[in-house]
């Protein structure tokens, strides 16, 4: 668990802190926020297209050196990015480079590594693996912003780069271990007596591509992308424009991330217990409630708020998704289902953060791109109560 952690803390971590890198972007290049938009869409692109690959990397290498690979090509991207001469440049080492890393280290990888270690309680393993993307955010995002406000986008990205390199990769070598054989309780799992929740399931890709439970589940994380996207990559520029200073948004956006810890590890042990629909929905319930007190916010005060109660809830829908993959389909098929649905998931997340610049660039303001955020979370509420009665208890 401690690898996996540490793999989404860095990872996920900066990735979804290009929010605070658009602000510098937009001065530096003379661009619009759509065509800064298009760098990270262009990115997802990248990383989509990495999730089709994935499930076939993982069992031709393993799912942590596949992980230890994309940590690398990560860093490099993104040390490389502070030395870009134009926009161009960027689209190469960021949306290219780092984005694949990013794409190969992401939560298909962690997953494939956590689970196979925890059968009896495998979500609330998953949940406290995948809590890293909170603390990721709530520490990075702010550090991140202080970089560039001390030193400069250029000087983050390379420090940022070079960390990877120089003390994530050698961590990840000595922490990350597959799981061979049954009953290896090595590394900190469990050494199971009797079979797991979906351990003697096997639905062939194919045929679970054509059942109802993969589609509500795609219908959940596409929401779940769009508004992910559109929130992490345009929240500090709104935040800006209700006069809240740069840093304090950075500030907001990382909190709301470390208040999700909370609700990412207890939401998926309440899964395990509850099963997954219920808690699902309500994560998506009140993510869309939040998405209408943006719309309707006028001043900073509101952005309190919403960084509680939506904070509670940002990435807690990922573990209790991944876990009823596993057991609705099986272990066998889980790596390529699971790879699948991270990538409409992707296609969600290349849709909002570029719906949200164009809303902006036409009419000057977020309240339609975060009507649409809700909408959808709305949707995604229905499609996981849609599963009630498809799964067991955990």
């Amino acid at each position: 668990m401690a690898g996996g952690f540490l793999t989404l803390f860095f990872s996920t971590g900066i990735w979804h802190s290009f929010g605070v890198f658009f602000k510098p972007l937009l001065a530096e290049f003379g661009l619009s926020r759509t065509a800064v938009s298009l760098v990270s869409s262009a990115a997802i692109v990248v990383i989509a297209l990495t999730q089709l690959a994935i499930g076939w990397a993982m069992g031709k290498f393993g799912a942590s050196r596949v992980i230890r690979f994309g940590i690398a090509l990560m860093g490099l991207g993104l040390f490389l990015s502070g030395f870009a001469p134009g926009v161009a440049f960027i689209y190469l080492t960021f949306s290219l480079v780092m984005a694949a890393g990013y794409g190969f280290s992401s939560l298909v990888a962690v997953s494939n590594v956590i689970a196979p270690w925890f059968d009896r309680r495998r979500g609330s393993a998953i949940g406290i693996a995948f809590a890293g993307l909170s603390a990721g955010g709530l520490i990075l995002t702010p550090f991140i912003q202080f970089l560039i406000l001390e030193w400069s986008w250029r000087a983050a990205s390379r420090i940022l780069g070079a960390g990877m390199f120089v003390a994530v990769v050698p961590l990840l070598w000595a922490l990350l271990r597959d799981r061979t054989r049954r009953g290896d309780s090595g590394g900190g799992g469990e050494a199971p007596e009797t079979d797991p929740p979906g351990a003697s399931i096997h639905v062939p890709v194919r045929q679970a591509l054509r059942t109802a439970p993969f589609w509500l589940l795609s219908g959940t994380y596409f929401a779940c992308g769009f508004t992910d996207f559109l929130l992490l990559f345009h929240f500090p520029l709104f935040a800006i424009g209700l006069g809240v200073a740069d840093q304090t948004a950075a500030n907001i956006l990382g909190t709301a991330g470390g208040i999700s810890l909370a609700g990412t590890v207890s939401l998926a042990w309440l899964s395990d217990r509850a099963g997954r629909p219920i808690p699902l929905a309500a994560i998506y319930a009140v993510r869309a409630a939040g998405f209408v007190l943006l719309m309707t916010s006028r001043s900073a005060a509101p952005l309190y708020v919403f960084m509680v109660f939506y904070g509670f809830v940002l990435f807690a829908s990922n573990p209790i998704t991944s876990a009823a993959t596993r057991e609705l389909y099986g272990p066998k098929s889980f790596g390529t289902l699971y790879g699948d649905l991270i990538f409409v998931h992707y296609l969600g997340a290349f849709s909002g953060p570029l719906t949200g610049g164009l809303v902006y660039e036409a009419l000057g303001r977020y309240d339609e791109a975060f009507l649409i955020g809700a909408v959808l979370l709305a949707g995604a509420a229905a499609c996981a109560l849609g599963l009630r009665g498809r799964m067991a208890v955990g």
